[in-house]
């Protein structure tokens, strides 16, 4: 029984980790093609999800758990 759950918090955790990294793809694509990429400067810092990742990492986290929570019964 340690196997099983010891996969499904190694892929909670690499599924969390690429939902965080298309979160900020998907924000600096929405805002280079609304403003171009000519003037990034420093708002590439003040995207909502380079500055809040805990909340989403944890949330997509506790999203795989009741997927596979689910898939199992």
């Amino acid at each position: 029984m340690i196997a099983p759950a010891a996969m499904i918090v190694l892929g909670s955790i690499l599924f969390a980790s690429a939902g965080v990294f298309a979160e900020e793809q998907d924000s600096a694509l929405a805002d280079m093609a609304r403003g171009g990429n000519g003037h990034w400067g420093n708002r590439v810092n003040r995207l909502p999800w380079v500055v809040h990742r805990f909340g989403p990492f944890i949330s997509l986290t506790v999203l795989f758990w009741v997927i596979s929570e689910v898939r199992k019964r």
